[in-house]
C-alpha cells in the first residue's frame, strides 16, 4: 500500500511539473506573441514546417552549390537553420533577439551534429557590427522590416524572404509553397519563397 502511494504521489508530482512548464511556455509565447505582432511589426515567431525546409535546402542545393556561410535573420528555434545545414554544404548562423527562442535553439544546436549555431542579437544591430560576408541570407520578418535589408545588401550575395517582397529589388525566382499565407495588419501574403541575387560570384 505504501508503495502505491508513493507511486501516485510521484506520478502527481510529475504532472505538475508538466503542467507547470506547459503553463510557463504558453505565457511566453503570448508575450512574445504582442510584442512580434504590436511593437516589433513583424509575423509572430512560428517553426517553420518541412515543406518551407525542403524548398529552401533545395533552392540552395540548385542554384547555388557553392555557398559556404549562410545567415537566417530571426531563426527562432532554429529548425530552419538546422536543416539547411544539415542539408546542403554550407555553414549556417541563425541570428535572433528572443531570449526563449536562442534558449531553446542553443539547447537543441548541442544535441545537433550539424553546422550550424545560434548568435542572441537584434538582426540589424548584427548585420550593423558583423565584419562577416554571407553568401545567402534567409528571413521572414514582415512587410516593414524586410525592405530595411537593402542598407545592408553588401553583406550577402543572395537574399531569400519568404512571403514579403523588397520593393526596390526585382527576385530572380519567386517559388509559390502551394500552401498558407501570413495575415499581417488586415492584409494576406501566400506563402512564396522570393530570391533575390545582390551578387552573382556563387552561381
Amino acid at each position: 500500500m505504501l508503495n502505491l502511494y508513493n507511486t501516485i504521489y510521484f506520478l502527481m508530482c510529475f504532472l505538475i511539473i508538466i503542467v507547470f512548464f506547459i503553463d510557463v511556455f504558453v505565457v511566453l509565447k503570448f508575450f512574445e506573441y504582442v510584442y512580434c505582432a504590436n511593437i516589433k511589426k513583424q509575423p509572430p515567431m512560428v517553426a517553420s514546417n518541412k515543406t518551407l525546409r525542403k524548398i529552401t535546402a533545395g533552392e540552395i542545393n540548385k542554384h547555388y552549390p557553392r555557398a559556404k556561410n549562410v545567415c537566417e535573420l530571426g531563426s527562432g528555434f532554429g529548425g530552419m537553420a538546422r536543416y539547411i545545414a544539415r542539408n546542403t554544404q554550407t555553414n549556417v548562423i541563425g541570428i535572433e533577439n528572443m531570449i526563449f527562442s536562442v534558449c531553446v535553439s542553443k539547447l537543441c544546436d548541442l544535441f545537433c551534429t550539424s553546422k550550424s549555431k545560434t548568435i542572441f542579437c537584434d538582426v540589424f544591430e548584427y548585420l550593423e557590427k558583423t565584419d562577416k560576408h554571407f553568401d545567402i541570407a534567409i528571413a521572414y520578418m514582415g512587410p516593414t522590416i524586410t525592405p530595411k535589408f537593402l542598407k545592408y545588401k553588401n553583406k550577402f550575395d543572395v537574399f531569400m524572404s519568404l512571403d514579403f517582397e523588397i520593393p526596390q529589388l526585382k527576385p530572380i525566382r519567386v517559388i509559390d509553397m502551394g500552401y498558407g499565407a501570413t495575415h499581417m495588419h488586415g492584409k494576406t501574403y501566400p506563402h512564396r519563397l522570393y530570391v533575390y541575387e545582390i551578387k552573382k560570384e556563387i552561381v
